[in-house]
């Protein structure tokens, strides 16, 4: 047998390992190709694809086991139905002035057309009376109903509530025009939008507070959640087709920041945008209501001992809400929900942020307690 030097095997091993590593390279251009792709090389957009493969499947295991946990008089094939049809669900398409809304979407559980959310059941009573009422619920994703069945929103609960509670008064019709990630200034131009475009509601529904104190900076400088996204593409329109998602810029502010002071502006915002909501409802006989929202950030004593929800903090929470229940002290279409979670005990949320069905539930009454009457005495004139 021929012997080789140490130097020679060394030389032969370097040789056979970058023939190797060219061999999956190749193997992994075939199972990886991409024309323009963000890897130089594909074995690396290989590995970086069957990383996300795992961790979606542990997120997909995570939201199979809280969707048992907040739902438990259902069966596990139906739990897992409603956590996939969301995530199948789970996509924007770009809408006209309003830059983005929820994409269509049929299932079984989850049903969206153009900017609307199935409501379950949507109205109560004959909506065909002429002193039927039209209402519309707007909000972010909670509003929508993010992880849960399309009955159990907040506005399917309100409708079940009201035909429960009120079988022979008026009747009302239901719309819930929660879109994920929009805030109360977006929140002002899709109704514009809406009253605009000759749809008139006789009154109109906001859950606020989440998305204006956590997307932050979208809340203080007015811009929607994708705006760098949508600066990027105009930009680079003629170069490159690729674009950094930046949208996390919208969530923390500066470390400098003087929270306080920002948190202030988030406040001022906030009101002035519900002062526009006012302006733009008159002119249009339409009744607003503004409701802020229980938020896992804030008075949730039980909120270490939850297995679901978010745990960190956030500052602006602790300045923006109590100036937020005190203005609400002041008004009277303007109603405090943040302290709701003072004494639950129970699963209020079924992720990180979102209401489980009981929870929304729960907020559909105080919805509900406080404008039920508001509808029975509602003038058209």
């Amino acid at each position: 047998m021929k012997k080789y030097s140490t130097a020679k095997k060394i030389g032969y091993g370097t040789i056979a390992v970058i023939f190797f590593i060219f061999l999956v390279e190749a193997i992994a251009s075939i199972a990886e190709y991409q024309i323009d792709g963000k890897y130089a090389l594909a074995t690396i957009g290989l590995f970086k694809g069957a990383e996300k493969t795992v961790h979606d499947q542990k997120v997909k295991k995570r939201n199979y086991e809280h969707e048992e946990s907040v739902r438990k008089d259902s069966s596990q094939k139906t739990n897992q139905q409603i956590s996939d049809e969301n995530a199948d669900a789970n996509r924007l398409v770009y809408e006209p002035w309003l830059e983005y809304r929820n994409a269509d979407f049929a299932g079984q559980f989850v049903n969206v057309k153009g900017l609307n959310r199935l409501t379950q059941p949507s109205k109560a009573g004959s909506t065909d009376r002429p002193d039927a009422v039209t209402i519309f619920f707007f909000g972010g994703s909670t509003m929508y109903g993010f992880n849960v069945a399309d009955n159990e929103t907040i506005p399917s609960f309100f409708t079940e509530l009201y035909q429960q509670q009120f079988p022979n008064e008026r009747p009302i019709k239901v719309f819930n025009y929660g879109i994920p990630y929009y805030y109360s200034y977006q929140e002002l131009l899709l109704l514009t939008n809406l009253l605009y475009k000759g749809n008139q509601p006789s009154l109109v529904i906001f859950l606020d507070g989440l998305n204006d104190c956590l997307q932050a900076n979208s809340s203080v400088n007015r811009q929607p959640y994708y705006t760098s996204a949508f600066e990027q593409l105009f930009l680079n329109n003629d170069k490159d087709t690729h674009f950094n998602d930046s949208s996390v810029i919208m969530y923390a502010p500066p470390a400098s920041t003087d929270i306080p002071g920002f948190s202030e502006r988030i406040v001022v915002n906030l009101l002035e945008n519900f002062s526009s909501i006012k302006k733009i409802s008159s002119a249009f006989n339409t009744k607003p209501f503004f409701f802020i929202q229980p938020v896992p950030y804030y008075h949730y004593p039980n909120r270490a001992k939850d297995p679901i929800c978010i745990k960190n903090d956030l500052p602006q929470f602790n300045y923006v809400y109590p100036a937020l229940q005190q203005k609400s002290k002041e008004a009277n279409d303007m109603f405090f929900l943040g302290d709701m979670l003072q004494n639950e005990k129970d699963y209020p949320f079924i992720d990180n942020i979102h209401y489980s069905p009981m929870m929304n539930k729960k907020i559909a009454q105080s919805i509900a307690d406080k404008v039920f009457d508001k509808i029975i005495h509602f003038s058209k004139n």
